[in-house]
């Protein structure tokens, strides 16, 4: 493969999940294995750093199926450099944060409390 097409095809992996959550996208899986989460996220826009890089910025939110859909805790965040990036607020409180990488059809990463306790996410396109 050239240089030129590989990348191409790294230019075109990069900026995927950009395309895909372009009109929203709803996801289902996971948290420490055992949670099972909700989430919905959708493109709002495009920031321009001082270093001429661009950073994907997202809205959503995300509930675990045992509280129900009417307790959604809100979403905000940005893609950028091949990972999102998502801070959680409940009552304009930060609960915890979400890092998040595109891996095989699913997104995987973790949670983060406010005091650092983290736990394996792993999430997928909802069918």
């Amino acid at each position: 493969m050239s240089v030129y097409k590989l990348f191409l095809t790294f230019l075109l992996l990069s900026f995927m999940p950009i395309l895909a959550f372009a009109q929203g996208e709803y996801l289902e899986g996971s948290i420490s294995g055992n949670l099972k989460i909700q989430m919905y996220l959708e493109f709002v826009g495009e920031e321009t750093l001082a270093s001429g890089a661009k950073r994907a910025i997202y809205e959503g939110w995300y509930y675990y199926e045992s509280q129900g859909a009417n307790n959604k805790i809100t979403l905000s965040g940005m893609y950028f450099s091949t990972q999102f990036y998502l801070t959680e607020e409940v009552n304009g409180q930060v609960t915890g944060y979400f890092n998040l990488f595109p891996a095989d059809e699913s997104y995987q990463g973790e949670w983060e409390s406010p005091n650092g306790e983290t736990y394996p996410v792993i999430l997928k396109p909802k069918q």
